[in-house]
């Protein structure tokens, strides 16, 4: 089994449909279950780069507008964005029965995929990808402790935009009314660098999953079509080639259910049927309690 191994848990509808399209589904960013998404790393790195421009005995307003203009670009330009979870783990009995907590949240299916496939594949969509590294955990509190821990971790992407504001070019598109195509071009990168700490921060409460974030922003003029499953949407990443998904799944874990051998033999037919080789399937020694 390959080291690069990441988990996602999901339901029997949605195994079978990873299995049968041969694509993994990403959801509607801003249709979260956690109020927390979104919102928590982008306010703790508000905070801290009006702070940085107090500092500097520099004009907020130019960063207030670029934030609203990032708002304003992702509802103009792009269909929406898009989320896949994985989780991942370097403890070896959750590395052979999963873990209870993604069991009882997200169904009781855990895909192994290799990390490696994915990225290659990655490089051909328009994607904001941390598989390499991980969604950071950090209270809600404002406590000292938390945002010296958020500026620590993010502190390459926050250096980065720094530095990308404070430059002569990027000033005096600051103080401009109308933008050039070139001064647009210019805001693109600086809302790239703003979208990071929003789409890969999270609340400490979810630490154990140890997550790993595909994000999709796709554009309006691309090919992608919007699938809805009320109430949310979603797109199909992949889909253009069966291999990669066929190619990244080594193994999949059976959860805590009633009947593990009669969901066993579901999951074999299925691998079989749809063509998957050399694809193991296990079932958890984590005891299933009658409810």
């Amino acid at each position: 089994m390959s080291e690069e191994i990441l988990f996602h848990y999901t339901s029997e509808a949605g195994l079978q449909g990873i299995l049968q399209n041969k694509c993994l589904w990403a959801t509607d960013a801003f249709a979260s279950n956690d109020s927390s998404e979104m919102v928590l790393g982008d306010k703790l790195f508000k905070k801290m780069i009006l702070e940085w421009l107090s500092k500097k005995n520099r004009s907020c307003e130019g960063f207030k507008k670029l934030i609203y203009t990032t708002q304003q670009s992702l509802e103009q330009n792009f269909k929406g964005t898009f989320l896949t979870c994985f989780s991942t783990t370097k403890e070896k009995y959750v590395l052979d029965n999963g873990l209870l907590s993604q069991w009882r949240g997200y169904g009781f299916y855990s895909i192994k995929f290799r990390k490696d496939v994915l990225l290659e594949a990655l490089e051909k969509e328009n994607s904001l990808h941390d598989l390499d590294g991980s969604v950071r955990y950090y209270s809600d509190s404002e406590s000292d402790s938390d945002y010296e821990e958020f500026k620590k971790d993010n502190s390459l992407k926050i250096d980065e935009f720094k530095k990308f504001i404070s430059t002569d070019e990027w000033m005096e598109i600051e103080k401009k009314t109308s933008l050039t195509s070139k001064d647009e071009d210019k805001i693109v990168k600086a809302i790239e660098l703003i979208l990071h700490p929003r789409f890969f921060v999270k609340h400490k409460g979810f630490h154990e999953e140890q997550e790993r974030r595909i994000v999709i922003l796709t554009p309006k003029n691309s090919g992608k079509k919007l699938h809805f499953h009320a109430p949310k949407s979603h797109i199909k990443l992949f889909e253009e080639d069966p291999s990669i998904i066929e190619n990244a799944i080594e193994e999949i874990i059976i959860g805590p259910v009633s009947d593990q051998k009669a969901a066993k033999h579901w999951v074999d037919s299925m691998l079989r049927e749809f063509g998957y080789k050399n694809v193991e399937v296990k079932c958890s020694k984590i005891p299933f309690i009658k409810s």
